[in-house]
């Protein structure tokens, strides 16, 4: 059997939402309401990868992938537009009149389509020219963050922008000039989550679905303006959004999609919205989108400096996932997959002192389906062997302390960080870190995925130990 897997507009009960479709009964469209221009529905090939959708507004799109997950092609629906791919062992896309075992030297691509790019010695792009009317050039700071680009159009500057960050790496402004015209945004955070942005006479609140980066709606407040403006956001199976509506359920936003995050047609534009990919944020200047700790060009599907994690994220230090269908990487450090990798049993009646130490006290136990890597930091008190885990290795040792709510009391100092192999066919309890507050009343908001490991695993399942670095 197949699954499928639907998202709707409506007041429908989430019963009728969802169901498994035997695939051999002639497939129908089971709900189709006129006054429900959202509504989308996904299909998943036996591997679990996305393999059609289909979708009202957009039609019909088919994917293919190659045996080990890397997508291939996306076809539209009566359109001769679709896109292929080739890529080297590495994972590096190739141009198709190039051979299969050509390779990327360093992982860092020269060329791609009427594309060229140029790297520092850090591994960082400073120059990307597109034809011979385009060019772009990058300017980064000691610790290899984009802090400054310029953008040539037939031999005039057309835009020119500047950007400053926290002491935890996290973007808080920039400045723009684009063909004469100045602009300034300012960005507050919640963790890793942007919380608020504001530009001079206007400020945009964001909320996000629980556990995650998807974005669920926006308040809009405007100088001048009584009441602020609420707008909600329709994503698809990953968390792009695809619509924006307003609070009569009008679409003010609507975008059409390359297959890697680059819009190719705003078909509704009435209200700017520049969330792409989870965790992923547009830059109108650049065309780039800024990731949290790397910027990720749309273009070619692949961030365009090192990974700041070095290899904990991979092998290619450029490589954004292996399919943009199912993967996403919210931090721009790992990507983490969707797809199950384990399986629902039946719930564990934890204590009430370890299931509060979950969102809402809510988790739910399952079992591996497959081998996975998890991460622990610890020091001082905490050793490496400890109860709690999470599925993606630390930032800095600030970071690591917001993310997993660690009160000053259990002293745990974060200068190490175990990465453990947890075999397949273990049982685990997964949910997300519950906010604490410290004795002076300070609130650590937590949100981090967090796993439970049983009880006294083997210390044989750490495989690796470093050193997090400061803040």
């Amino acid at each position: 059997m197949r699954r499928k897997t639907w998202q709707y507009a409506t007041t429908l009960p989430a019963e009728k939402l969802s169901q498994i479709q035997n695939p051999l009964i002639k497939p129908e469209r089971y709900v189709e309401h006129a006054y429900n221009p959202l509504h989308r529905r996904y299909e998943y090939d036996p591997a679990g990868e996305l393999s059609r959708t289909l979708d009202k507004l957009r039609g019909e799109v088919t994917y293919e992938y190659e045996a080990n997950g890397r997508l291939l092609e996306h076809n539209p629906e009566k359109r001769f537009d679709g896109e292929e791919f080739r890529y080297d062992a590495a994972g590096n896309r190739l141009n198709f009149n190039t051979s299969r075992f050509d390779r990327v030297k360093d992982n860092r691509l020269k060329k791609w389509s009427n594309h060229e790019y140029k790297y520092d010695a850090w591994g960082n792009l400073v120059e990307k020219i597109v034809g011979i009317v385009r060019w772009q050039t990058f300017t980064y700071d000691c610790e290899n963050r984009l802090v400054k680009t310029e953008t040539m159009a037939n031999s005039q500057v057309e835009s020119t922008s500047s950007y400053q960050y926290d002491s935890l790496g996290r973007r808080v402004g920039k400045q723009w000039e684009i063909k004469g015209k100045t602009g300034q945004k300012r960005f507050l955070w919640q963790g890793l989550r942007l919380l608020r942005e504001e530009s001079p006479g206007k400020s945009s609140l964001y909320l996000y679905e629980p556990g995650s980066y998807a974005p669920l709606a926006r308040t809009d407040e405007k100088e001048g303006e009584v009441e602020n403006k609420v707008y909600y956001f329709h994503t698809d199976q990953i968390g792009t959004p695809l619509e924006m509506t307003d609070a009569e359920g009008q679409i003010v936003w609507q975008a059409k999609y390359r297959l890697w995050g680059a819009v190719e047609k705003l078909v509704v534009n009435e209200v700017e919205q520049n969330i792409r990919f989870q965790g992923q944020y547009f830059d109108v200047e650049t065309g780039l989108h800024y990731n949290t700790f790397r910027y990720y060009d749309p273009e070619t599907g692949r961030f365009i400096t090192q990974d700041p994690i070095g290899l904990s994220g991979g092998l290619n230090l450029y490589s954004y996932a292996p399919s943009s269908t199912s993967w996403v990487d919210p931090f721009g450090l790992s990507c983490e997959s969707l797809k199950g990798k384990y399986s629902s049993v039946e719930k564990a009646n934890l204590p009430s002192w370890v299931a509060e130490s979950f969102t809402n006290g809510k988790y739910k136990t399952v079992v591996t389906t497959q081998d996975i890597y998890v991460y622990r930091v610890f020091g001082g008190n905490a050793k490496a062997s400890g109860g709690f885990v999470s599925t993606s290795p630390a930032s800095s040792r600030i970071q690591a302390k917001l993310d997993a709510a660690l009160l000053p009391e259990w002293k745990n100092t974060r200068q190490f960080e175990a990465k453990i192999l947890i075999p397949k066919g273990t049982i685990l309890n997964i949910g997300s870190v519950a906010p604490q507050v410290t004795k002076s009343g300070t609130i650590f908001k937590g949100g981090a995925d967090q796993i439970l490991m049983p009880q006294n695993w083997p210390e044989s399942w750490i495989v690796g130990i470093k050193t997090i670095r400061t803040p």
